[in-house]
Order: structure tokens, then C-alpha cells, then sequence
């Protein structure tokens, strides 16, 4: 899905672009030659990227996100009737996804609580000025470990320096 890329991207590091060193020393990527670098595929020998441990640990946190945040008794996961249900805290979603999530009226949004005569007694973005959200959005943090491209074996290491050239 989408959402794994979020888990999946920091973690392989990779870039369409060579990284280099400018005149002050400052390490940037996205200068140099194009590197047709993917997540996927090697792209000169087309031999498969997802047999390394970067990509078993992307998908391990990414599961383990999945089961812990959408998933009612039974192993049916689905974060959009889990948010609205109000069984999930947080959730990854596309831009316009997020908003139907966070608008009052949106289609995903959590539903008011009503006291036992019908009352609401609490709902999203109560107490908001028009067009505010109720909701925050936060850009997805990334990884404290890479795949170390220029190692033998591909291992996963932490992400400092030469090793995470993407990292804020």
C-alpha cells in the first residue's frame, strides 16, 4: 500500500539523484547523475531489493503499526473505521484521506458522543473557528536505521552521516 512507503522509504535511503559533497563541505543529494535507484529492483542487474533486512524492518514496524492501531478482534484492519470509531489515536494517510479524517463534517471523521437522551456531549472540532481542525498533522519522522548501500550484504545500520544523507 501507500502508507508502507512511509515506513519503507527512510529506511532503504534511496535517491534518483547521486549525493555529493559541495564547497562547503555540506553533504546533498539530488545534484548529481541521475541514479534510477528504487525501492524494488536493482536497476542494473534487476536483481529484487526486498530480501535485505531493511526491507523485513520496514515491514515489521509498519505491521506492527497496522495490527496495534486498526485492527478490531478477528484481524480486519481498516484505520479509516478505526478513527471514526475512536479506537485509534493516530493514523498515516494521504493528504485527502487525512482531511475527510479531520474536517468536522468530513466522511471519516470520529463520530459526536451523545449522552443517553441523544445530547451530544462531545464532538470533533467542538468550540472551532470555520475551517480549523480539530486534528493535528505531523510529517511522518523517518528511521534511526538505514540499509547500508556500500556494504557487502546490504546490513542495516544506524542512521548517521554518509550512511543517511536524506535525514533532517
Amino acid at each position: 500500500t501507500k502508507v508502507f512507503y512511509a515506513f519503507l522509504a527512510p529506511v532503504m535511503q534511496t535517491h534518483l539523484r547521486e549525493c555529493k559533497t559541495n564547497t562547503d563541505g555540506e553533504f546533498h543529494c539530488g545534484v548529481g547523475e541521475r541514479t534510477g535507484q528504487n525501492l524494488f529492483f536493482d536497476v542494473d542487474t534487476f536483481e529484487p531489493l526486498i530480501h535485505n533486512e531493511g526491507f523485513k524492518y520496514a515491514f515489521d514496524l509498519y505491521n506492527r503499526f497496522v495490527r496495534a492501531s486498526n485492527c478490531k478482534p478477528g484481524g480486519i484492519c481498516d484505520f479509516k473505521a478505526a478513527f471514526s470509531d475512536g479506537r485509534c489515536a493516530g493514523a498515516i494517510a494521504l493528504p485527502e484521506t487525512l482531511t475527510e479524517m479531520l474536517l468536522e463534517d468530513g466522511e471519516y471523521t470520529i463520530q459526536p458522543r451523545l449522552d443517553e437522551e441523544g445530547n451530544v456531549v462531545w464532538a470533533p472540532g467542538q468550540n472551532l473557528s470555520d475551517g480549523e481542525y480539530w486534528g493535528r498533522r505531523s510529517i511522518f519522522p523517518g528511521s534511526d536505521k538505514v540499509l547500508d548501500w556500500t556494504t557487502p550484504g546490504r546490513p542495516l545500520v544506524d542512521c548517521v552521516g554518509m550512511k543517511c544523507p536524506l535525514a533532517n
